[in-house]
This record gives C-alpha cells, structure tokens and sequence, in this order.
C-alpha cells in the first residue's frame, strides 16, 4: 500500500492510500482529530458529506484529488513526470512528489503504510527535492509554473516557498493564447470585475526557466495567486468541478450555470451570487466559450466560508478556429451566445430567491458595463486590429 497524509496547513485532515494491487484501488480516511476538531478548516464542500465515512474508487483516484494536478496527456504532466522518475499516469505519485505546493491550503506528505503484497513491483512515492525543476502542480491545459519575486526578478521558488505569481506561456495549439489572455482580463477588470493583479514579462526576465518550457515569441502571462498571501500564508480554494464532483476532462462541461448560482446561493453569500452572474455575462460578451466547471471557483479566506474567486482564466475563444463558438455550460438550457437575453437569466434568478426582473436589470447592467469597458483606449490597443473587428462582430450580434 502507498499512501500520503493530506493537510490543510498544519491541520492533518486524513490519509489517501492505493493498494497497490491489479485494481488500483484509492481510499480516502479521514483523521479523527480531524473529524471531531471544532469548526475545523473545510478541506472541499463534498467531504463534508463524506465525513466521518471512508471513501473508496476503484481503477483510479478520487476526482476532488485528480483536480490537484495537470491533465495526464499534456506536455507539462509529461514534464514533470520525467523529472520525478515517475509514470505520467500514475495519479498518488504526482500528488506525492508535487505535494508540497499544492493549490489552495493543501499539502500532502509521504507516510509509511501498510505493506500490500502485491503481483507488480511498486515504486515508493516521493516528494520533490530542493534542485527538481518542478515543484508546483497547476491544473489546467496551458504550460504554467508558478514563480517567485527574486532579488533579480522572477524566479522558480525554493521548496517549501509558495511562488506568488502563475506564469502562463506560449501556445503552440492557440495563436497569441498569452497576450489575448493579458487583453481580455485587462477588459474585464475596465467592466468592473474582480480580477487579480496581472503582467505581461518576457521569458528573459524568468531565471532558471527550465528548457521545456515553450518560449514562443517571448511573451508571458502573469497573474497573481489569489490562494498566496504574504509570508508564505496559503489560502485555500476549490473549483466547482470539485465541489460538483465532475471528473476531469469533458466531463467538466457537463453542468449549467444555474448549477453553479444555486450552489454559490447556498455555500456563499448574496453579493457572490451578483458578482457570478457579472462574470457570466462579461464571458458572453467576450465571446469566452472555455468558462467550464474548473474556470470558477471558491476561496476560503478564514478556512470555512465560502466567497466566489476573482475572475481568472478568461479568453475569447471564439478568436480561435475550431475552437468553442458558444457557452461551456449550459444558461437556460442552451448554450450559443447569441441566444442569451437578459430573460435567459430567469430561471437562475428562481434558484438563487430574486425576482426574475430584478436579475434581467442585473444582467443589462453587466452587458452595459463590459460594452462601455470595450472602448476604452487602453483595451482596444491591446487586441490586434482583426481581434478587434472579429470582437465587435460578435458584440454587433449579441442581445445582451
């Protein structure tokens, strides 16, 4: 058996353990300080359903968990398997060896087990070492590394430092991937949305950049973590791919909005709630068709109550040929952009306890803000001028 003890900070929340048998069964058992600590931190929503119960799965991990980490076929996953000595494939391992920078609060450490005799010869698990090109798991289909201010400018963090900053690189699938990003959160942030600090550098500027990285024209895209504080103090969080238990991949675009404001509704307060569906319209707007389950998520600021993230991860994928041309989750039933009006918003208006005129006001409002954000100087100079014609096509054809 392999297995690693999981935290939230310094508080042990439970163990993950597989047997390491043809099966690949993992369970998850939670610790009994854990369990009966008063108003203990909330490792995700669903556990709290789980608990004090095991949780077991077969031929694989725990979604919740599987989240932690980079898509499995991607070139970063392959990276860093590589430089572990590990298999890609290999989900606990990944945990282990990236487990000390984990997103949000969560941190996880090697611990003995129980032997399992088992027909195949196992591996130990191991956690990245001080000189391991890659320390850092963070989740998504885009090359990142999640970097440090230097005394010289940006850096690779050393272990058991929590970089500051996601750096996002070249995409040899998407064209200007980094700079559209960079314009569209600059535009969302005009719009009134909540957005983290955000930088556009040059691979120059980055020291001990490892050489798999790509470097494309030499443009990167910086945002600041909203789950790192000053001092090294982690914030936790968790998406809604993970708190709706959805397994990655497509899967993760197999939910509506609606979902998502009933869930904020309950777990969070009134002003997430109106925050949510600002950023709901400003991804119709943007023509933003990759807003899936994993794009939105909660942050814990005093380890227990649930607040809607700033905004990340926004693009407008209806730039990119053969790409999305419509909403990744579901708004009153359908999902083309031209097809939302403020009316499409009633039905979540009925599930979050608001009038349904008071919402489509909210929405028109929203609509109003990003338009007037739109032509602003400063984010008109940062999208190329067939971007901008492309851009005001899709705003021409919209009812929002």
């Amino acid at each position: 058996m392999s297995a690693v003890e999981v935290s939230l900070g310094e508080v042990v929340v439970g163990v993950l353990s597989r047997d390491d048998d043809t099966y690949g069964s993992h369970r998850f058992v939670f610790d009994a300080n854990y369990v009966s600590r008063p108003r203990r931190p909330l490792l995700g929503q669903i556990f709290e359903d789980w608990i004090p119960d095991e949780k077991t799965k077969d031929n694989g991990i725990l979604p919740w968990f599987d989240h932690l980490l980079p898509l499995a076929h991607l070139p970063q996953r392959k990276a860093i398997a590589r430089d572990a000595g590990i298999d890609p494939d290999d989900d606990l391992a990944m945990l282990a060896w990236l487990g000390d920078d984990l997103l949000g609060a969560v941190r996880m450490r090697v611990i003995e087990a129980t032997p399992f005799r088992s027909r195949r010869a196992v591996a130990p698990l191991v956690q990245a070492s001080e000189d391991a090109l890659y320390r850092a798991s963070l989740p998504g289909a885009q090359w990142k590394l999640s970097l440090a201010e230097g005394y010289k400018g940006l850096t690779l963090p050393l272990k058991g430092a929590a970089g500051a900053w996601i750096a996002k690189f070249h995409s040899d699938i998407v064209r200007d991937a980094v700079a559209r990003e960079y314009a569209t959160m600059t535009w969302a942030r005009h719009a009134g949305l909540d957005v983290p600090e955000i930088r556009m550098v040059s691979v120059d500027d980055i020291a001990g950049l490892p050489n798999d990285v790509p470097r494309g024209d030499g443009g990167v895209y910086l945002i600041r973590r909203f789950d790192r504080a000053p001092k090294g103090v982690r914030i936790h969080t968790e998406d809604f791919a993970q708190i709706l238990d959805l397994p990655q991949g497509p899967e993760q675009f197999k939910t509506s909005h609606e979902a998502i404001a009933h869930v904020l509704a309950a777990i969070a307060g009134p002003c997430d709630v109106r925050a949510y569906l600002r950023q709901v319209v400003f991804c119709v707007l943007a023509g933003n068709g990759d807003a899936h389950a994993k794009n939105w998520s909660v942050i814990y600021r005093d380890g227990r109550s649930a607040a809607l993230s700033p905004a990340y991860d926004l693009t407008p994928t209806i730039l990119v040929e053969g790409k999305r041309h419509g909403l990744a989750l579901s708004l009153d039933g359908g999902r083309q952009f031209d097809a939302v009006t403020p009316d499409s918003f009633a039905h979540m208006a009925a599930l979050i306890g608001q009038p349904s005129a008071k919402v489509a006001t909210w929405a028109r409002d929203d609509a109003a803000a990003a338009r007037e954000a739109w032509h602003t100087p400063e984010v008109q100079d940062l999208f190329g001028p067939s971007d901008r014609r492309a851009l005001q096509r899709h705003l021409d054809a919209l009812q929002l």
